[in-house]
């Protein structure tokens, strides 16, 4: 598998052509996977990223070149209970609703406002108290307890059905579920 920015998380960036053990991780109970980056949930509610980190999709604080290639706790980011990876963004979705989101902001995929990237996480307003969270390139979309779905980012193709071209810098209500 591709691993130019260490987003395999094997402390190399060396080409692989298998399964590669990731070391300084346990008790994982998910793994998103951005374009150049890999970010792991653990039972504890913590982050860890790992890859490409210029555009501060690690949540680290940092826009760099060099890759981080072996897992890193994300800092001030706790009690999770999912993750969701873009292209070159991450979010998180707490325990207690809210949601936090760093990376790039191409398109508003972060969900605030200007084009420039987030390389510390940010608490999203509006976007909770959510139950589900996904994204995809360039966008992000969550389920609220009130069972209503917003979304915000890239809208090229109308992917946020907001019914326009529109690409909220936020959260945006789609609908109402159920």
């Amino acid at each position: 598998a591709n691993n130019d920015h260490g987003q395999l998380g094997d402390g190399t960036d060396d080409l692989r052509f298998g399964a590669v053990p990731v070391e300084g991780l346990a008790n994982v109970v998910q793994v998103v996977a951005g374009e150049q980056h890999t970010c792991a949930l653990d039972r504890a509610g913590s982050v860890w990223c790992w890859g490409q980190q210029e555009h501060g999709q690690l949540g680290n604080g940092r826009r760099a070149r060099e890759p981080v290639t072996r897992p890193a706790l994300v800092p001030g980011v706790t009690e999770v209970a999912a993750l969701a990876a873009g292209e070159g963004h991450t979010c998180a979705l707490r325990r207690d609703g809210t949601v936090m989101c760093w990376g790039s902001n191409a398109q508003g995929a972060v969900g605030v406002a200007g084009e420039g990237s987030q390389a510390s996480p940010v608490v999203i307003g509006g976007a909770g108290p959510a139950v589900r969270i996904a994204a995809g390139y360039h966008h992000t979309c969550v389920v609220r307890r009130d069972r209503s779905l917003v979304c915000w980012g890239e809208n090229t193709t109308c992917q946020l059905g907001v019914g326009s071209f529109q690409a909220p810098r936020g959260p945006q209500l789609v609908a109402r579920i159920g």
